[in-house]
Order: structure tokens, then C-alpha cells, then sequence
């Protein structure tokens, strides 16, 4: 070869190949080089965009490949894609890593990126493909700050439409407050009766349920329910048990929560059933859980991750009567928050200390199995945030989070478009 050196990227067959990026030794130095080799020789060409090492390639030939992941010297998610003259910036990765599998599968507009240092280390897969339809990736945006600043709240309602109601601004110090969301900014509602965090929250902006929740008096849990009829909050039928960090999806009138903890350390797998007025015991979800994440309605709802007491992806599917399991979540999480519908659900943030970008890492579920997408760009762990309840992963909100935090993120799911030209043939 032209350029000496280690960990670099690979594609192609035995006689029309592809080599670039990589690391020259010593010193340490990532390479942007590329070269191109015809089954006798090896000829430099165009440089990368971006000079990596421990990155993974995908490609038919040394006239099309992809280049994707990385050490620059923070790992890396871009993809690059080769033309046979030059690269060009592609669609990233969901999940940024280095040294993944280096067997060059796929070609240059379909690839499959698996495991990887993330770190401490991956066992996610992703694919990757280029054609015809234009693909705008999901993204996070920044959105108008709540008027106070506190976590652990919950929340109800849509992107452009939602509610936050309760949380703690540290310790012992439970507020009561309410606020809506019209889609660019947050005014305030009207308080909760009792101030808590950890509640169930479910319905929507003029329509919405805060049941069971945390205060230190009494400890480990409380019963009450409130229902919020856009304008103020009245005291409503109690839950059958004292519960926190329970996980609630549905609307005021057909509501589900299921799992919780308290009093003490108990989790359960119990599900109950709110009609508006009354609460009715109904299938156990598959474990005992806590922390978890929602999704749906009460005739298709979707129940994700938590407690179970470790961390798990379980995710499980609810018909108004029984769960079923489905795929997990690719990351093992607790505290996190998530919406949509049983087909198309999101979930984000919460806590792994295996996995640092837990905190950040967004799943999209579409009916059968989870994949990552874009990340905020603030850290929420620990059930320092809330989220919207309804719609579908294509549209999102997340707000509060650590230090008392007033900031809000707004969802865009992947959209696709046609890029079609007109072929003739002579």
C-alpha cells in the first residue's frame, strides 16, 4: 500500500477494493487516506471528509462503499459514502462506536453495522440503506423552557398540546405546579391538591390523571387520585393501593397503570383500569416493574423497560386485558420516558450505568422490534424528566431533568421522500 497503517476500513472483492482511514503509528494520527486496488496494484485517490480510525466499511467495489463509526478521537457515528472519485457526507449512525464488525458486509448503499465500542461496549445492529426515496433522519430541537424549573414531575398530552404537573425542586421541597404547552411556549395551570413526585400521569392537556405519586409524609407512596379538567385539579376515586414510579398510559376515561413500588421496596406486576370515575384490576404485566416507560391506549397499549429489580428492555404489548411479550429495548433502562402508540412508540432518556448515552438515547418501536434514532441534547437520567404520552414516535416532547432544569426538546421522527428521475433506454 501507499500509506502504512492499522485499523483502518475495508471494502470490495479480491480484485476491485477499497482501503481508507486508519491510524499511522507512531505517532498516534487518524488517516483521511483512501485507496483504490484493481487485483495487481493499489492507486491513491480522494481523501475522507473526516480522518478516523477503528472505523468499518461496506462495499461491492472500489467504485461504490460506505464508511461508517470510528475514533476521532470521541467515537463517532458519521457515514460516508464513496462514489468511486470522491466521498460525500451520509446519513449517521444512531449509536456513535468504534472497532464494530469489520467484515465489510452489504454494498455501498446497503450496509449492517454491528456491535462496537460505544464504550464499554455494544451489541446493537443497525442497517443502513441508500435509494431512491430521500431520507430526512429524526431530530431533536430545542423548545420554549418551563416557567419553573423542577424534576420528577409527570406529564400527559401531545407535542403540541402537553402538560407537566407536580415534581420535586430537591429533597423534601414537592411542588404542586402546573403547566401547558401550546407548541412553542408553557403557561401555568392550576395546582395539584398534594404536592408529589413519581405519579402516574396519563389523558391529555384539558383531560388528564396524576395517580399515586411520592411525598417523605407519608412515605413510600400515596393513593390519591386528581383529575385535571383543563383549568383545575379535583380530588377523585383513590387507587386500590399505595403506590410510586408506576407507569400509566390511555386517556382520563379509559386509563391503564401498571407495575409500581411502595410501601417499602415492593415492586408489582399488578395492572389497573380507570373508567373515570372507578379503578378495575386486570391482567399482570409479564414481571414486576417500576421505572417504566408507556405507550398507547387502554385497548393497544405498550409497556416498556424499568425495575424488575435490575434494569431491564422488557416490552410488552396490552389488548384491555392481557400483555404479551414482544422485542426489548436495546439498551436495559429505568427512569425513562416514552410515548406514541402501540405500533409506533418512542422512548428516551432514563439510567444505565453500563451504558452512558443511556441518558440521551432515543428508541423508535414499530409494532415488533426497537431501533435508535437521534439524541437529545441534554442528559435526563434518573426520572428527571417527563414526556408526552400520545400521538406516535414521528412527534415527541421531553422537558425538565437535572438541576431543576426548564428545558424542553421537541421530537421529529424520520420522514422519507420520493427522488425519482426519468430513465430512457436507446
Amino acid at each position: 500500500m501507499n500509506t502504512g497503517r492499522g485499523v483502518l476500513g475495508g471494502s470490495g472483492t479480491q480484485t476491485s477494493a477499497l482501503a481508507f482511514g486508519g491510524g499511522i503509528f507512531p505517532p498516534v494520527a487518524a488517516s483521511a487516506a483512501t485507496e483504490s486496488w484493481n487485483g495487481t496494484s493499489w492507486t491513491s485517490t480522494n481523501n475522507m471528509n473526516s480522518a478516523r480510525t477503528s472505523l468499518n466499511g461496506a462495499g461491492a467495489s472500489n467504485t461504490s462503499a460506505s464508511a461508517f463509526g470510528g475514533y476521532t478521537p470521541s467515537y463517532s457515528a458519521l457515514t460516508e459514502s464513496w462514489n468511486g472519485t470522491s466521498w460525500t457526507v451520509a446519513a449517521t449512525l444512531g449509536t456513535a462506536r468504534g472497532q464494530s464488525t469489520q467484515s465489510g458486509i452489504g454494498t455501498g448503499s446497503n450496509a449492517l453495522c454491528a456491535t462496537g465500542w460505544v464504550p464499554p461496549g455494544s451489541t446493537l445492529t443497525e442497517e443502513y440503506n441508500k435509494s431512491t426515496t430521500v431520507i430526512t433522519p429524526a431530530a431533536w430541537s430545542s423548545g420554549g423552557n418551563l416557567n419553573t424549573g423542577r424534576s420528577h414531575g409527570a406529564g400527559a398530552g401531545a407535542e403540541n398540546s402537553a402538560l407537566y404537573f407536580g415534581g420535586s425542586t430537591g429533597g423534601a421541597a414537592h411542588v404542586t405546579s402546573t403547566e401547558e404547552y401550546n407548541g412553542s411556549s408553557w403557561t401555568a395551570g392550576g395546582g395539584l391538591n398534594s404536592a408529589r413526585r413519581y405519579m402516574a400521569g396519563f389523558g391529555t392537556q384539558t383531560s388528564a390523571v396524576a395517580a399515586g405519586g411520592f411525598n417523605p409524609t407519608p412515605a413510600f407512596g400515596v393513593d390519591t387520585v386528581e383529575v385535571y379538567n383543563g383549568s383545575a385539579w379535583t380530588t377523585a376515586t383513590s387507587m386500590p393501593n399505595a403506590k410510586f414510579i408506576a407507569i400509566g398510559f390511555g386517556v382520563s376515561t379509559a386509563g391503564v397503570i401498571y407495575g409500581g413500588q411502595g410501601p417499602g421496596p415492593t415492586t408489582y406486576d399488578t395492572t389497573i383500569e380507570y373508567n373515570g370515575s372507578t379503578w378495575t384490576s386486570t391482567g399482570n404485566f409479564p414481571v414486576s416493574i417500576a421505572n417504566g416507560g408507556a405507550a398507547g391506549t387502554e385497548a393497544a397499549g405498550l409497556g416498556f423497560g424499568g425495575t424488575s429489580p435490575g434494569l431491564t428492555g422488557v416490552t410488552a404489548k396490552y389488548n384491555g386485558s392481557t400483555w404479551t411479550a414482544s422485542n426489548p429495548l436495546n439498551i436495559a433502562r429505568d427512569f425513562h420516558r416514552g410515548g406514541g402508540i402501540q405500533t409506533s412508540a418512542y422512548a428516551v432518556s432514563g439510567a444505565n450505568p453500563s451504558f452512558p448515552s443511556a441518558p440521551t438515547t432515543t428508541e423508535t418501536y414499530d409494532g415488533t422490534s426497537w431501533i435508535t434514532t437521534a439524541s437529545p441534547a441534554i442528559s435526563r437520567p434518573n426520572g428527571q424528566a417527563a414526556a408526552t404520552n400520545t400521538a406516535n414516535n414521528t412527534t415527541g416532547l421531553i422537558f425538565s431533568g437535572p438541576s431543576n432544569s426548564v428545558a424542553t426538546e421537541e421530537y421529529v421522527g424520520e420522514t422519507t421522500a420520493l427522488n425519482i428521475k426519468t430513465f430512457t433506454t436507446s
